[in-house]
């Protein structure tokens, strides 16, 4: 191996070490490691490894300790016990970003997990890295306790576990597992008496952009995670075991709270998505795609949900919200609510689309008292008017415009635009972007004439409309009531006739000389401006 140091005039320092393909097990206590602080490397050269066992290395919080690959791919595995192990380690960034292929580390056949963090590690994030065959799972990453106060609740927390663009696939149980599934305490055999103790909580933990596929148990699997995020993950054929409480695309564990959104899942043997955290959560523009479709086809007696919801965890009185979501053919239903508990609970503008059970788009068999109101069932897929299988919506949808007038905080759609652009938000993934229509007067002077605009049709409350000069026929609204976003009145003459009540919900533009006459009623919720 070979040092570098590089001695700085404010007298910090970075150092490099180059770690050739033979060196497996590094410590971060032991010469020549214990010379690397925050913000140093350790250059893992290209090659074939057995493993990586990665022990007791520390750097800051503002600058972490880094482990790249160098010079192309590093494989990692055939038939070991675990392909990568971080232990006894804090600030540390684990990337295989150093090579323009997708995953710098490649991760092949291990008789364990790919990926293991563990150990009391905390503030570890790892990224761009491929397993494929693990014996087990592909990333695990928890401490579970032990006697004598080890990893014990009150004793110790993993905090920023961030997980990233990691590639999984084809692994003997989980893809991920993240966390202990013991929130509610496990029983430990200690100097020969049983006790119940409770595991390390994580706080902080992201998990997003992976791609996880052909799980044997869960696609990702998180528990006792505080200030959770889980998003844009892709999740196909979860669960190809078929092992009964190891079924889920994504479970969000006991203990969970957080938000979980943006997601893909498609295709797995089980549930969507299963809720069975603290409350205190939103579910939000997930696209969930035949969950269950090929367990036990037809046979409802192993029923699989889109979403599922119950009272592991769940607080009195606490509240999930279940919105914005795209539901696809699940092989029961779409959302299913069991949990007495999260009374002040939202399920609403979620797109439910040919549940298994005919009718079965929201199931209530909790609370009766929680809120469900604005979601949109179909037996078939035509008539919510998809353009293709981003779940995104052609114009004239009736999911458009149709949520109910709230976003609970939720301010953009799972493709990053604003959500609630129209007269209310749309349901399911997509808000689309009101199309501008612009008075061509071609027909007559009639506002309702559908001829009379392009594109044709009738502006609705939520369409900004431009009245530009030189058309056919000058506009006039002669119509009872009439609602618009934002108008513009570009060197036009603009006539609202009496009795007429005029709503314009943005801003009205007068320019270029144009002119509006008001014989009716007119609110501008905007601002007027003349130029």
């Amino acid at each position: 191996m070979v040092i570098f140091v590089i001695f700085l005039a404010n007298l910090l320092y970075a150092a490099h070490i180059i770690v050739p393909p033979a060196t497996c097990y590094l410590v971060g206590t032991s010469a020549p490691y214990n010379t690397l602080h925050g913000g140093d490397t350790l250059l893992m050269t290209s090659g074939n490894k057995a493993y990586i066992y990665l022990m007791n290395f520390t750097g800051y919080s503002t600058a972490p300790i880094v482990v790249i690959n160098q010079g192309g791919i590093v494989t990692i595995g055939r038939n070991c016990s675990y392909g990568i192990k971080i232990g006894g380690c804090r600030y540390i960034k684990f990337t295989g970003t150093g090579t323009s292929a997708s995953y710098g580390f490649q991760v092949l056949q291990t008789n364990g997990d790919g990926i293991s963090i563990g150990d009391l590690s905390s503030d570890i994030e790892v990224n761009h890295i491929s397993t494929d065959s693990c014996g087990m799972r592909g990333i695990v990453a928890k401490t579970d306790p032990a006697c004598g106060g080890y990893a014990y609740r009150s004793n110790f927390t993993q905090y920023n576990t961030i997980i990233h663009d990691l590639f999984i696939q084809n692994t003997t149980n989980e893809g991920m597992y993240i966390g202990s599934s013991f929130y509610s305490g496990e029983t430990l055999v200690c100097n020969g008496n049983d006790s119940v103790v409770l595991p390390s909580i994580l706080n902080g933990c992201q998990i997003y952009n992976n791609i996880v596929r052909y799980t044997g148990y869960d696609g990702i699997q998180v528990a006792s995670a505080l200030n959770l995020s889980v998003h844009d993950n892709l999740v196909q054929y979860d669960s190809q075991s078929g092992v009964y409480a190891q079924m889920t695309g994504i479970i969000l564990g006991g203990g969970d709270q957080g938000i979980c959104y943006n997601n893909y899942i498609e295709y797995g043997k089980g549930d969507g998505i299963d809720n069975l955290g603290l409350g205190g959560s939103q579910i939000y523009n997930n696209v969930i795609v035949s969950p269950g479709y090929n367990f036990y086809p037809g046979n409802q007696s192993y029923p699989k949900y889109g979403i599922y919801t119950n009272d592991c965890t769940a607080i009195q009185g606490s509240e999930f919200d279940l919105m914005f979501n795209t539901i696809i053919s699940p092989k029961t239903s779409g959302i299913v609510f069991s949990s007495q508990k999260a009374t002040a609970s939202v399920i609403e503008d979620n797109a439910i689309i040919s549940p298994g059970v005919a009718g079965n788009y929201v199931v209530n068999n909790g609370y009766s008292g929680i809120t469900i109101r604005n979601n949109y069932g179909s037996a078939t897929i035509a008539p919510a008017m998809f353009t293709d299988t981003t779940y995104k919506t052609n114009p004239g949808s009736p999911l458009i415009d149709a949520g109910y007038p709230e976003t609970r905080g939720i301010t953009l759609d799972k493709f990053g635009d604003p959500r609630w652009q129209g007269s209310a938000p749309d349901i399911g993934v997509y808000e689309s972007t009101p199309i501008p229509e612009t008075w061509n007067g071609t027909v007559s002077t009639d506002w309702n004439n559908p001829l009379n605009w392009t594109p044709n049709g009738v502006p609705s409350s939520s369409i900004s409309v431009t009245v530009p000069s030189g058309t056919p026929h000058a506009c006039i609204v002669n119509c009872s009531a009439m609602t618009c976003n934002n108008m513009i009145i570009d060197g036009a003459i603009f006539t609202i006739n009496a009795g007429v009540v005029i709503t314009v919900t943005g801003n009205l533009t007068v320019q270029n000389n144009g002119t509006l006459n008001n014989y009716g009623s007119l609110t501008i919720n905007g601002n007027l401006i003349n130029n």
